[in-house]
């Protein structure tokens, strides 16, 4: 009995990890599948996803000019960049600038300098912004303005973006189901076993992974 009292207090003295909803294996973002019209959004090509009628959103807003609601970040020398570009991980957060790739010599090889003042302490605070060498960067348009480049992480950015306008669209017309998971994320895809190792095979290689629409339950 003492030897069980023992071990038991042992185990409750020893530290927890803290629990966390950052992923502690990278899950790495991919590009949706289907076309321009109709997007089949599964980011880690499990076979769940959401249908994205990107057509339909894009006549809703305003037409082409409503792009930058969204896409409010471009890649330097892109235009309407990917949202998983900079949101790289499905779990954790990213980074979208690169500070070692900009600084090493295999990547941009720019001198401290050029980014920070001589003299100074080189902290994030007084450096030149990004936009004075990539011009494009962030569209004039855009809804949403990027403070950092640290960015939240694929599903949290797809949710805050997504479940906010859903609530606007839901107050605004009385339909409380706009809102709710169940209206996006309504089943599996109707890939065989076959057609998704296709597909995460086509994605790594860097090609349009098109995917069938998904089978409604």
């Amino acid at each position: 009995m003492a030897l069980t009292v023992a071990v038991a207090v042992g185990f409750s003295l020893m530290p927890s990890p803290k629990a966390s909803a950052a992923g502690e294996v990278p899950v790495p973002t991919h590009k949706p599948g289907g076309s321009y019209e109709t997007m089949f959004i599964d980011a880690d090509l499990s076979g769940h996803g959401v249908l994205f009628n990107h057509q339909r959103e894009i006549d809703r807003n305003g037409g082409k000019e409503s792009c930058a609601i969204c896409h409010h970040m471009n890649v330097p020398r892109q235009k309407n960049s990917g949202c998983y570009e900079c949101h790289n991980d499905l779990y954790s957060p990213g980074d979208a600038f690169r500070h070692d790739w900009h600084a090493s010599a295999t990547g941009a090889r720019l001198a401290c300098t050029e980014c920070h003042a001589r003299g100074q302490v080189r902290t994030s605070k007084n450096v030149k912004p990004c936009s004075d060498c990539h011009k494009q960067l962030v569209p004039k348009e855009a809804t949403i303005k990027v403070t950092k480049y640290t960015t939240p992480s694929y599903a949290d950015a797809m949710h805050k973006m997504c479940i906010g306008c859903h609530l606007r669209i839901a107050a605004k017309e009385n339909k409380p189901e706009i809102a709710r998971c169940a209206e996006c994320h309504t089943g599996q895809s109707n890939l065989t076993q076959e057609d998704r190792l296709l597909s995460r095979r086509q994605a790594v290689a860097g090609r349009l992974v098109v995917l069938p629409p998904i089978a409604r339950q």
